[in-house]
């Protein structure tokens, strides 16, 4: 069992939505805050590969534009970085309250061969929240043991 704690970025403009994640997140969780679709992107495109151990997205990203490019982003852009740079074992949670953008983010993640969990922001409680954060650490534990069982056979 893995016990380095979790790094769960999470895009998301709204930070009373951040601060109800950081509330509800177990010990050993580490939540990477992205407040902007931009922001989000330029993480993503820099920490390539499975720097996360799991992802929250967020479609409607409006509430915190940093740069005149945030306007243009929604989640949508942030799912094509995270197809583009991110491995698709990395387990993915959408959480929009946009009935049309949330669930359009999550097929396009799953066609893309991710995992993904999808529950509007309004049904999202802690109990929700944190039955994601275990499926992530038991995936987690998965790839660990997929490592440990690769290194003994080259031995």
């Amino acid at each position: 069992m893995t016990t380095r704690p979790l790094r769960i970025l999470v895009v998301e403009d709204n930070e009373a939505r951040v601060e109800a994640f950081t509330r509800w997140s177990p010990r050993g969780v580490r939540l990477i805050w992205a407040k902007s679709a931009g922001v989000a992107i330029g993480m993503l495109k820099r920490d390539r590969g499975r720097v996360y151990d799991g992802i929250m997205l967020d479609h409607d990203l409006t509430a915190q534009r940093l740069t005149m490019h945030d306007a243009r982003f929604t989640g949508r852009d942030v799912v094509v970085a995270v197809i583009e740079n991110v491995d698709s074992d990395v387990p993915v949670f959408v959480h929009s309250a946009n009935d049309g953008g949330g669930p359009r983010m999550a097929d396009t993640l799953r066609s893309a061969g991710f995992e993904v969990g999808q529950v509007p922001m309004y049904r999202l409680d802690e109990r929700r929240f944190r039955d994601w954060i275990l499926e992530v650490r038991e995936a987690l534990d998965e790839e660990d043991e997929e490592d440990e069982e690769d290194e003994e056979d080259e031995e």
